[in-house]
Formats: structure tokens, C-alpha cells, sequence
């Protein structure tokens, strides 16, 4: 209770969180995460580069989870250049910035452009975790389902119990998300070890609204 306590506590009192995948399957999982803290109007970020084709159809667009990218255009003085004004119009097909110079002039070459990366100031990651050596990192949760037991929960059960303890509403993308990770992990209910509480699991999630013939057909199609 009490680590549940403060995890909800690191995520209220977090502005940025990146959702961080430890392998391809514990992505959906992971878009499932990023699906509920939306809700709850959270700033959150999936830290992947892109979406493997078999979960495409999970998100709306990259654009979805990825943060908003900060542009900075920089400006590099030359010792006796003095800037007096800077801005721009924004046209039809293109933004114009203007710079003014009270003394001195700009060369072409001192104006350089660059993608500023959104600090997230909490880091969710789902599975295995390796910690980083670094003093910049965030605070990192671990979401895993490693367990001494011989039968521990799968990791789309351990989540599911994250998001009700957070007392998150588990609406139909996030369901499908989290059906497309036990599908995954249990090879449709095939696997020998695949516990019952996965299919009462499954049948909930389906009540919610996730579509499980069109889980199936993206993730085994041939």
C-alpha cells in the first residue's frame, strides 16, 4: 500500500512523464499507460522512436505520443553586434523572422536551428528495468510482474491493478491496449501456463469495448 501511496504521489506531482517500453512487447502495455494519464490530463510521452507496423492501429498517429517539440532558433553575436528587435509574420506557407540591429550586422552563418527535447521529471518503465549512471536522470517507477512465485501475474494484470489503484478509469483504447498486450504474452490463450485469471481478464477488457478478432488479425496476420 505504502509504494502505491508514493507512486501516486511521484505522478500527481509530475509536469513531464515519459512511458518507457523495455522491449517491443511490453509496448502496448506501455500505450495503455500513456492512453490513461491523458485522460487524467497528464503531460506523458512515450519514449520510443517509432511504432512497430503490428501496432499501429493502437494509436491515432505518431503525433500522439510524442511530446510537443520546442524549435529554438539561435543566434550567435558577433562581439560588437548590438540586437535591438526580433519578430516575425506568420504567412500563408511560411513563418518570417525578422531580427533588427541597432550596430553592427549578421552573417548567414550565425543563425543555427535545433530540436529542444522535452526534461521529463518522472520516467515509467515497463518491464526490466537497467538503471542508468547519470546525474540528470529522472525519477524512474518500475512497473514489473517478477515475482518469487511460481505463478506470478502477467504484466498486463500487474498494470491493470496499477491503473485501479490510481483509481483510473479504464476506457476502450486503453482495454485494447491492454488486451493486445496479454494476447501477446499468452499467445491468444494458447501457451500451457496461460493462469484463468487471464481470460477473466480478457472478457472484461471486451466488455469495455476492445475489439479482440481485430487484436488477433494485426498481430498474426500473415
Amino acid at each position: 500500500m505504502e509504494k502505491i501511496t508514493r507512486a501516486k504521489k511521484l505522478i500527481e506531482e509530475a509536469n513531464n512523464i515519459g512511458i518507457l517500453p523495455s522491449r517491443e512487447e511490453t509496448i502496448p502495455l506501455s500505450l495503455a499507460l500513456l492512453y490513461s494519464l491523458k485522460k487524467s490530463n497528464k503531460n506523458a510521452n512515450l519514449l520510443i522512436e517509432e511504432i512497430p507496423d503490428k501496432f499501429r492501429f493502437l494509436v491515432p498517429s505518431m503525433n500522439f505520443i510524442s511530446p510537443p517539440k520546442n524549435f529554438v532558433l539561435s543566434i550567435k553575436k558577433p562581439e560588437k553586434t548590438k540586437i535591438s528587435k526580433v519578430f516575425y509574420e506568420n504567412n500563408k506557407d511560411q513563418i518570417d523572422f525578422y531580427i533588427k540591429t541597432e550596430k553592427g550586422s549578421l552573417k548567414k552563418d550565425c543563425i543555427s536551428f535545433k530540436v529542444s527535447p522535452q526534461k521529463n521529471d518522472l520516467l515509467i518503465s515497463l518491464g526490466e528495468y537497467k538503471k542508468k549512471k547519470s546525474s540528470s536522470q529522472p525519477l524512474v517507477l518500475n512497473i514489473d510482474n517478477k515475482k518469487k512465485s511460481n505463478s506470478p501475474k502477467s504484466l498486463s494484470e500487474v498494470v491493470i491493478d496499477f491503473l485501479k489503484s490510481l483509481e483510473i478509469e479504464i476506457g476502450k483504447d486503453t482495454a485494447t491496449c491492454l488486451l493486445t498486450g496479454l494476447v501477446l504474452s499468452t499467445n491468444n490463450f494458447q501457451k500451457s501456463n496461460t493462469p484463468p485469471s487471464a481470460f477473466k481478464l480478457a472478457a472484461d477488457l471486451k466488455e469495455k469495448g476492445a475489439p479482440h478478432n481485430k487484436i488477433i488479425n494485426h498481430l498474426f496476420k500473415t
